[in-house]
């Protein structure tokens, strides 16, 4: 991580990090950042909030179950580009 953490500074300067459970993965990044004795902050976006908002009352806010309940067929979870489809 310390040779691309500029980079990642950098590009998420301007940002706001999304994710679903985003907490998770801020708290990942952040920790790395901890390690080099750097800060990192940067706003957020949980799009499990959102859809608990948008759609309350589902069974289960899972990723995997939200995209079986809106029809979105996964090929692999839990890797980056596929879960941001």
């Amino acid at each position: 991580f310390a040779d691309i953490a500029d980079r990642c500074a950098e590009f998420c300067s301007d940002a706001i990090v999304v994710g679903h459970n985003v907490r998770f993965d801020h708290g990942m990044i952040a920790a790395e950042f901890r390690r080099l004795e750097v800060r990192f902050r940067a706003p957020t976006y949980c799009t499990c909030t959102g859809m608990r908002k948008a759609f309350p009352g589902l069974e289960s806010y899972r990723l995997s179950s939200l995209c079986e309940h809106f029809g979105i067929s996964v090929e692999r979870q839990h890797r980056a580009m596929d879960d941001a489809k």
